[in-house]
C-alpha cells in the first residue's frame, strides 16, 4: 500500500462534484472537545472516518485502519485528497496540505529526540522537561487538526460544520472516561510531586 503518491486524477472527475461526501464532517468545537477528553484518540477514529468515507465515495480499494496507523505518512496524501475536491469544484482554500503534514511529521519526531538529547546531556529526563516538549506539541497538533478540519468542512460545502455538532451517547460516554483519566493523571502527578516519586 502506497501513502506517498496521489492516485492519478481521471478524467471522469465528476465523482468529485457529486453531493456524497467524500471526507468527515464535524465542527471545530466537538473535535476539540472528543480529542482533548479522550487524550488524543479521537483523532485515529478521525481518520479512520475520512478514510472511510473517502473510500465510500469514490470506490477505491483503501484501508482505513492501515492508513490511520500509517497517518503520518499518510496525512499528506489525505490533505491533498482534499484539496484536489475543493478545486475540481472550481473553488480554492487558502491552506497549504505540505506545511500541515510536516508538522504532523515534526510534532512525531520530536519528543523522543528532544528527551533523548535532554537524557544525554543531563542524565535524566525531569517531568517538567518532558511536560515543556508535550504541552506545545499537542497546542501545535491541535491547531494543524482543527485547520486540516476547517479546509474539509468548507469542501464539503458545511464550512462550520453543523451537520455534526451533538455528541453521541458513545461520544458522551468516551469523553466522560477520558475526563476520569485526565484526573487521575492529575492526581497521580500530584503524589508523584509530594511524596517524591519522580525527578520534577
Amino acid at each position: 500500500m502506497s501513502t506517498s503518491t496521489l492516485p492519478p486524477a481521471s478524467s471522469d472527475d465528476n465523482r468529485l462534484i457529486s453531493r456524497e461526501p467524500m471526507f468527515f464532517v464535524v465542527s471545530i468545537k466537538k473535535l476539540f472537545i472528543m480529542t482533548f477528553f479522550t487524550l488524543g484518540l479521537y483523532s485515529f477514529y478521525w481518520s479512520c472516518r475520512n478514510w472511510m468515507f473517502y473510500r465510500q465515495a469514490t470506490g477505491e480499494n483503501v484501508d482505513p485502519v492501515w492508513r490511520s496507523l500509517l497517518s503520518v505518512f499518510s496525512f499528506y496524501l489525505l490533505l491533498s485528497l482534499v484539496d484536489r475536491r475543493i478545486r475540481s469544484t472550481g473553488r480554492q482554500y487558502a491552506w497549504s496540505p505540505a506545511l500541515l503534514s510536516v508538522g504532523v511529521m515534526l510534532a512525531a519526531a520530536s519528543p523522543s529526540v528532544l528527551l533523548h538529547i535532554s537524557e544525554h546531556t543531563y542524565g535524566r529526563v525531569p517531568v517538567s522537561e518532558v511536560l515543556v516538549v508535550l504541552i506545545p506539541l499537542g497546542v501545535m497538533c491541535f491547531w494543524i487538526i482543527g485547520r486540516a478540519q476547517q479546509a474539509i468542512n468548507y469542501c464539503e460545502f458545511d464550512p462550520v460544520g453543523r451537520g455534526n455538532t451533538e455528541l453521541s451517547m458513545t461520544e458522551l460516554v468516551c469523553a466522560l472516561l477520558g475526563a476520569l483519566c485526565w484526573v487521575a493523571l492529575v492526581m497521580i502527578g500530584i503524589l508523584s510531586m509530594l511524596l517524591g516519586i519522580f525527578d520534577w
